[in-house]
C-alpha cells in the first residue's frame, strides 16, 4: 500500500463529519529523518487498516500528541518493522468547497504500542503512541547554562533553537518580547521546564499582567503571554479573509440545531459571515464544566492577593494587597463588549469593606473574614533595595498580583463542545458560542444564557476520527467575563437576573 496520488474531487455538498485522508503513512527509522521523502511512496499508507485517530493540542501541553489504533492484517510490527522509532505523516482535510483550503499536514515520532489484541488470527488490533519530535528532544536534554543582561524572550529563543527545533518539521516559534534585561541560570532542567520557569519570571514589555505560556499548536510553537493571544485573535476576527476592514468580521459561531436568537450586541450582524458552512456549526453535545466559581476566586486570588516582598540584606518585607477593582479593568477581556463584567458590578467592591446592611454581631464577624480572603494568595518575591536591579524588582512587584488575578480569572468559566471537524480554527482562536436560557416559559424562548453564551477561547482541541461517527472536534473553552450586565432587570422582557 502506497500513498495514493489521485487528485480527490471535492465535494460542494459533503456532509459534516466527512474527512478526506489523502495519508496517514508510517516510514521506518532513519538515523537523518530529514532526509526520507515523504512524497517517493517509501512509506506504508495506513489509511485501509486504521481504525481511529486522535490528536491532541493544547495551551496547556508544550507539545502535541496523538494515538492511533489500527486493525493490522499485514503483521506490520515485525514485517516493517514497528519498533518505537517510525515517522507517523498525517495529511487530510475536509472535503467541502469553502473548507478544502486548509489541511492537516504534520509528521510525529512513534513512541509507543498498547493494547495488543489478536483477532481469530486474521488481524491484530493495537494502538500507536505518537508525539512531536521535539517532545522526544525535551525528554533526552538537560540544560545547564547562564544568561548575563538578556531579555528572557532572548533566553527562551535559543533554548528552543538550541534545544528543540527539529528538521522533522522545521516549525518556528512565536515570542513575544519580554521586557527588563536579566541574568539567569538553568540548573540541569530540560528545555520544557526552563521554558516554563522563564514564562513564571517574565515581564512583558505590552502587557502588564505578562501571563506567559509556552504551547505547540499545529502551526508553531508559541512563548507569549494569554493578553497577546487574547489580541491576535480578536485582530483576526476583525480582519475576517478580506484584510482590515471592520466589516469583514468574521467570527467561527457555534448554536444548537433549531435555536434562532436575537444578537443584542449587534443588531445588523449576520450569522453568514461566519468562516464555516452553516450545517458545521451545529454543536453535536456541549457541557458547561463551570458557569461560575466564586469559591476558586477567592482561593485562586482574583479577589484579592497580597505579594510580599522580602529584602534579605535588611532583613525586612513590604506587603502590597492587590484589590479586584484595582486591576480588572487592565486585564484583557475575551468578550467582544466594550465593558465586560465578571460579576454583579458591586458585589467584589462591597465584599472587602464594611457593608451598611450588615448591622448584627454576625455580620460583623463575616465582614472582619471577608478583609481577609486573600491571606491564602501570598506571592513571594526575593528582592533588596541597595542592588543594581531594584527598580527591575519593583516593577515585577506591580504585575506578579495582576498575574495571579488573571490566572484565576480564565478558570471561571469553562464549556466543552463536541463539533463536526474541520481546520478553521486553532487553539488560541476566539469562537463564539450561542446556547439558549434554560427554561420552558414563552418569556425566555429564543432568548441566549447570559453567564454562557458569547466569546470563548480555545484552549484545548482534539482532533477525533473514525469511520463511524467522522471527523470530530472536541474544544475546551474558556472565558474572564460575561457579555452583558447582571444587575436589575432584563431590557428585552423585563425578567428579574438576579
Amino acid at each position: 500500500m502506497t500513498s495514493n496520488s489521485n487528485p480527490i474531487r471535492i465535494l460542494a455538498n459533503a456532509n459534516p463529519h466527512s474527512l478526506n485522508i489523502d495519508r496517514v503513512a508510517v516510514y521506518p527509522f532513519t538515523t537523518s529523518p530529514q532526509e526520507i521523502l515523504f512524497s517517493d511512496g517509501k512509506g506504508v499508507n495506513l489509511v485501509d487498516i486504521m481504525i481511529e485517530f486522535n490528536i491532541y493540542e493544547s495551551l496547556h501541553s508544550p507539545f502535541i500528541t496523538g494515538e492511533l489504533i489500527l486493525a493490522d492484517s499485514l503483521a506490520l510490527l515485525t514485517t516493517l518493522p514497528i519498533i518505537g522509532e517510525e515517522v507517523l505523516e498525517f495529511d487530510f482535510y475536509v472535503p467541502h468547497k469553502d473548507l478544502a483550503k486548509t489541511r492537516y499536514n504534520a509528521r510525529f515520532r512513534v513512541t509507543g504500542m498498547t493494547n495488543l489484541q489478536n483477532s481469530n488470527n486474521r488481524f491484530a488490533t493495537y494502538v500507536l503512541q505518537f508525539q512531536s519530535e521535539e517532545m522526544i528532544f525535551d525528554l533526552a536534554r538537560k540544560i545547564q547554562r547562564s544568561w548575563r543582561d538578556k531579555l528572557i524572550s532572548e533566553m527562551a529563543k535559543s533554548v528552543y533553537d538550541d534545544y528543540l527545533k527539529s528538521k522533522l518539521n522545521d516549525y518556528k516559534i512565536d515570542i513575544e518580547e519580554s521586557d527588563q534585561k536579566r541574568t539567569l541560570v538553568v540548573p540541569n532542567m530540560r528545555p520544557s521546564a526552563s521554558l516554563k520557569f522563564f514564562a513564571h519570571d517574565s515581564a512583558s514589555s505590552r502587557n502588564r499582567a505578562s501571563n506567559y505560556i509556552f504551547y505547540q499548536d499545529r502551526k508553531q510553537f508559541n512563548f507569549k503571554t494569554i493578553e497577546k493571544i487574547i489580541d491576535d485573535a480578536k485582530k483576526k476576527i476583525s480582519q475576517g479573509r478580506g484584510g482590515g476592514n471592520a466589516s469583514a468580521t468574521r467570527v467561527v459561531e457555534y448554536t444548537l440545531r433549531d435555536f434562532n436568537y436575537h444578537d443584542d450586541m449587534n443588531k445588523d450582524a449576520s450569522r453568514n459571515s461566519s468562516p464555516i458552512p452553516a450545517e458545521w456549526s451545529k454543536v453535536n453535545n456541549f457541557k458547561v464544566n463551570t458557569a461560575f466559581n466564586k469559591l476558586s476566586e477567592l482561593t485562586e486570588g482574583v479577589i484579592e492577593n497580597r505579594l510580599v516582598a522580602v529584602d534579605i540584606d535588611k532583613k525586612t518585607y513590604k506587603e502590597t494587597e492587590h484589590k479586584f477593582d484595582q486591576g480588572y479593568d487592565e486585564l484583557k477581556k475575551i468578550g467582544r463588549s466594550t465593558n465586560p463584567t465578571l460579576s454583579r458590578d458591586s458585589y467584589w467592591k462591597n465584599l472587602t469593606k464594611p457593608s451598611p446592611v450588615w448591622e448584627s454581631e454576625i455580620g460583623k464577624i463575616e465582614n472582619d473574614n471577608a478583609k481577609h480572603v486573600g491571606d491564602s494568595n501570598y506571592n513571594y518575591l526575593i528582592t533588596s533595595e541597595d542592588r543594581p536591579d531594584a527598580t527591575e524588582n519593583s516593577q515585577r512587584q506591580n504585575f506578579l498580583s495582576l498575574l495571579r488575578q488573571s490566572v484565576g480569572m480564565l478558570n471561571n468559566v469553562s464549556l466543552t463542545l463536541n463539533v463536526p471537524g474541520h481546520l478553521e480554527s486553532n487553539i488560541g482562536d476566539i469562537i463564539r458560542v450561542a446556547l439558549p436560557e434554560f427554561g420552558g416559559t414563552d418569556d425566555v424562548k429564543g432568548l441566549k444564557n447570559r453567564l454562557i453564551s458569547e466569546n470563548y477561547l480555545i484552549v484545548s482541541m482534539r482532533h477525533m476520527y473514525n469511520k463511524k461517527n467522522g471527523y470530530v472536534l472536541s474544544l475546551d473553552l474558556v472565558k474572564n467575563s460575561y457579555e452583558f450586565a447582571l444587575e436589575g432587570l432584563d431590557a428585552h422582557n423585563n425578567t428579574i437576573r438576579q
